[in-house]
């Protein structure tokens, strides 16, 4: 076992998208001289486009691809062992980014309780009342629901990734089980234009057929809910496959996805039922920041360093496990060294 090392004299370096890898690798020689035993590196793990201090985590199994490259800070490693000094990373392991860059938290918008990355974050599932029992309750709305859905604040839009409904800038993922209610909205209007046997209309009707028989997530075991995932996401891929095609004769079928979008988004009576009952059927539920009194009085007080670089709501918090050691459920977060890098710490 190696011997455990204790840094004398550390100096902070901040980086991001200014500041790589590289540029801290040509310091090296500078902070040596200056008596600089070890390197205190701000966050280093994936992290939100544009983050200018690292905290906001989106995938911690993955370097932030901003700063540099894993040779990048292999070399920056290398450097800094060959000047017998050391490398001190900042990790906060206690939550990530609430937005939809971070892969685990929209899967748990999208598959609620029964989402593979559930036990990552720190989420009560039994609210007090039965509407929002196992979902997320996101306080994300300036003003009452009703009011957001009547000012058409809530958009129903189609990506490659699936359906999605915007608040804005907020991005929440649809269930693809809920999908039938964007779907099968004037299904019949189509079979009349082009004809049960067109075989645009029938592979919509397989896509149909699939997304129906879709089983529920919280009733398979675990090692069912990967096949679940994949037949999820063969259901977006069919998908976004037909509304690709644009060969003559195949267009009204391709369309079919988007006009129900733009009959549901510009139709104010169709977009706050279709928006509403979409929204019964998720595993997210929203409400107003103002309704979220402990969140907005968090935000109001001084929070130590959390409150200087990010606010609460665009946080999740995630599970600790144990007293005497940084680890998180299952997510592969722990106390040791980056894989590759330990000999140089």
């Amino acid at each position: 076992m190696s011997k455990l090392r204790i840094p004398s004299a550390t100096y902070r370096l901040q980086f991001s998208g200014h500041f790589r890898f590289e540029r801290a690798r040509a310091l090296a020689v500078y902070l040596d001289q200056l008596g600089v035993t070890d390197l205190y590196a701000s966050p280093l793990l994936q992290a939100r486009r544009g983050s200018g201090h690292g905290y906001d985590v989106t995938n911690p199994t993955h370097l932030n691809a901003e700063i540099g490259s894993e040779q990048e800070l292999e070399a920056l490693a290398t450097e800094l062992h060959g000047r017998h000094m050391g490398l001190l990373l900042d990790i906060v392991p206690n939550h990530m980014v609430a937005g939809s860059e971070n892969p685990w938290w929209m899967d748990v918008l999208e598959d609620g309780p029964g989402s593979a990355y559930a036990s990552f974050f720190d989420i009560d599932w039994h609210l007090p009342r039965t509407i929002t029992r196992n979902k997320v309750l996101l306080p994300i709305l300036g003003r009452p629901y009703a009011a957001a859905l009547e000012n058409q604040e809530l958009k129903l839009v189609f990506e490659q990734a699936g359906f999605f409904i915007y608040y804005f800038d907020t991005k929440l993922p649809v269930a693809p089980k809920s999908y039938l209610l964007v779907l099968q909205h004037r299904l019949d209007e189509l079979c009349n234009k082009v004809g049960a046997d067109f075989p645009a209309f029938r592979e919509l009707g397989g896509i149909l057929a699939a997304t129906n028989n879709l089983p529920e997530r919280t009733t398979l075991s675990t090692e069912m809910a990967g096949e679940r995932r994949l037949q999820r996401e063969a259901i977006k891929e069919r998908l976004w496959n037909l509304c690709q095609i644009t060969a003559k004769g195949v267009e009204d079928s391709a369309l079919y996805v988007y006009n129900r979008l733009i009959s549901l988004n510009d139709d104010p009576l169709m977009l706050a039922i279709g928006a509403y009952a979409l929204t019964m059927q998720q595993r997210w539920s929203t409400k107003t920041k103002a309704d979220d009194a402990g969140c907005k009085q968090a935000e109001e007080q001084p929070c130590g360093q959390r409150s200087s670089f990010a606010s609460l709501h665009a946080l999740a918090s995630l599970r600790a496990v144990g007293d005497d050691h940084a680890e998180v459920s299952q997510s592969g977060l722990h106390s040791k060294p980056y894989p590759g890098f330990s000999s140089h710490w």
